[in-house]
């Protein structure tokens, strides 16, 4: 057998040696979901141990000022826009539109849970951000439930309220009480 036949012969040995091992990894790597970290492969008494590659997150892909924005929101619409985000239900152009409106959201009307109530404070979890907005209840803020004028004593936790105020949400000017917790 001449060299060069030996030469072509051990080199075809090898390509379909590093075919069949690169096939049996790209089986395993498209696997159902299996615990990649435990999976083995055995190519002529050869040991092949296959350990997952870390997905990357949709996350990683977006500028860090905007991924810092995404932080600042609240716990609630935080995880639904990170939600959305890794499921690819939101584009990015959608994602900074929404933050946007998040943005410069009027904060002079809020509905929520009262979470605490005194006489010059009302904090309250804001149900469609589950944010906790601090509010100051002072001589001029209007409570009621019904036609009921009551004061800030009379709001129970959880209650379902309505508050307006005319200072960008620093102070209430108006709270109307349900009577009902939302949940």
């Amino acid at each position: 057998m001449s060299e060069r036949t030996r030469f072509l012969l051990i080199a075809a040995v090898l390509v379909l040696a590093l075919a069949g091992v690169s096939g049996a990894l790209a089986v395993k790597l498209v696997s159902d979901g299996e615990d990649l970290a435990r999976e083995t492969i055995v190519f002529r008494g050869d040991t092949l141990t296959i350990r997952p590659t870390p997905k990357s997150s949709a996350l990683d892909d977006l500028p860090s000022a905007l991924r810092e924005r995404i932080q600042a929101l609240p716990e609630r619409l935080r995880d639904q826009v990170l939600r959305a985000v890794e499921e690819g239900r939101l584009a990015r152009n959608a994602l900074e539109d929404l933050l946007r409106q998040y943005e410069s959201r009027n904060t002079s009307v809020r509905v929520g849970q009262v979470l605490l109530a005194t006489d010059t404070k009302l904090t309250l979890e804001v149900l469609s951000t589950g944010e906790h907005a601090d509010l100051v209840i002072d001589d001029r803020t209007v409570l009621r439930r019904n036609a009921d004028v009551i004061k800030s004593s009379d709001l129970k936790r959880d209650e379902l309220v309505l508050v307006l105020s005319m200072d960008g949400g620093k102070t209430a000017f108006s709270v109307t009480a349900f009577g009902v917790s939302p949940f």
